[in-house]
């Protein structure tokens, strides 16, 4: 039996269920360990959180990389199968200046969906074509346990970079 479905459901859905990255690019597994990785979900159409929410993350990336010397992992998964390709978000990547160690992914509607509920991340696309979403990031160790957690854009990660460093 699995005693800790959530992880086991975000490995899988990283090794398995993604299109636009392998695994093996986003975070190295030797020995069986991850490193540890920020990771979030947005639609690349998005105007008004996601953009804030990337930026949020680019600031915690780099408090991390000058308060460590380590440039962390940042995975950002798209809810948006149909629009986000795998060359609209490697396009995003670079108009938003993004460095090699974020990867931008995708995957089939009912995994993203399932990876939203172990994230514990909300969205509902709109009649619009437009989603509804809550802005939340998370912070997984070497062992792919989900150790911290930030919620709403602008919120405090002190205590997530302060975590990073200890689990580096």
């Amino acid at each position: 039996m699995i005693k800790n479905f959530r992880n086991y459901f975000l490995l899988l859905f990283v090794l398995f269920s993604v299109t636009t990255s392998l695994f093996s690019e986003m975070v190295k597994i030797p020995s069986g360990k991850w490193k540890p990785f920020l990771i979030s979900m947005f639609y690349a159409s998005c105007v008004s959180i996601c953009p804030r929410l990337v930026a949020d993350l680019e600031v915690v990336a780099k408090k991390i990389e000058s308060e460590t010397g380590i440039v962390p992992k940042v995975i950002l998964v798209s809810f948006d199968s149909e629009k986000d390709t795998p060359e609209v978000l490697k396009e995003y990547k670079k108009k938003m200046g993004l460095g090699e160690n974020w990867s931008l992914l995708t995957g089939k509607d009912e995994d993203i969906r399932m990876l939203s509920v172990v994230l514990g991340i909300n969205y509902k696309k709109m009649a619009s074509g437009e989603y509804n979403h809550s802005a939340v990031f998370s912070l997984f160790d070497k062992d792919g346990m989900n150790v911290s957690r930030i919620e709403g854009i602008g919120a405090n990660a002190e205590q997530l970079i302060q975590m990073f460093g200890n689990i580096k």
